[in-house]
């Protein structure tokens, strides 16, 4: 039962911390760097 009432809030926590770990849109010039 611990499972269950444990797991919303970490699925929560989990979704906020990728939303704030996203990279912010890299500009073409570093795709180019990073690709080369």
């Amino acid at each position: 039962m611990r499972h269950a009432d444990i797991a919303t809030p970490m699925q929560g926590l989990s979704t906020d911390s990728l939303r704030h770990q996203v990279p912010p849109p890299v500009p073409k010039v570093e795709r180019l760097r990073a690709t080369a």
